[in-house]
């Protein structure tokens, strides 16, 4: 699943490809985009190219926050592929759900997502990129072990980092640090 606005910058058009290249491996997948923007035609489009528009279910913006959490409770993955993200609450949320996540290894993603909690792809290059996310997609389809233990830490991270608890205690540390440096 990838909950976005469908803008560029995040990336879906890294993500399509990325997808289509996994489904060689994990063909009974699906991929659900939520949300809306601009780019969703263009999107519509690639995933026709690609040939995977049936495996692609575009949903469109859900009226309630409680409807975009149902179907994220329905999905094994948050994909979010986005190019450029300060912080990335829609990873976060995808964390405490017990939910891996593959990002791009930049911004505020890269900064929440652990080894043991998804992936972090680089961005060297698109095709790096799309290659990159492809094996991320198909380790956590065909090892179900890895995206479980994936799961778990998700959701203890997002408890013990994202908690406002837990986000004080590493404000302290890092201040306590900076006056230790200084």
């Amino acid at each position: 699943i990838t909950i976005a606005r469908l803008v560029h910058w995040k990336g879906l058009h890294l993500s399509l490809p990325a997808f289509a290249k996994f489904l060689r491996e994990c063909p009974q997948s699906e991929y659900w985009i939520i949300n809306e923007g601009p780019e969703m035609p263009r999107l519509k489009r690639m995933a026709q190219e690609l040939g995977i528009a049936d495996k692609v279910v575009f949903w469109g913006r859900l009226p309630k926050l409680q409807e975009v959490y149902d179907k994220l409770a329905q999905c094994d993955v948050l994909v979010h592929p986005a190019m450029h993200e300060a912080f990335g609450n829609v990873c976060l949320e995808a964390m405490a759900a017990g939910r891996p996540v593959i990002c791009l290894d930049v911004g505020g993603p890269a900064m929440q997502v652990t080894e043991k909690t998804g992936f972090k792809i680089r961005v060297d290059s698109a095709q790096q990129t799309i290659d990159g996310m492809a094996e991320a997609m198909a380790r956590l389809c065909q090892d179900e072990g890895v995206r479980l233990r994936m799961a778990e830490a998700s959701r203890e991270r997002a408890k013990a980092m994202f908690h406002w608890e837990g986000r004080c205690e590493e404000m302290d540390k890092f201040y306590q640090q900076v006056v230790s440096s200084a």
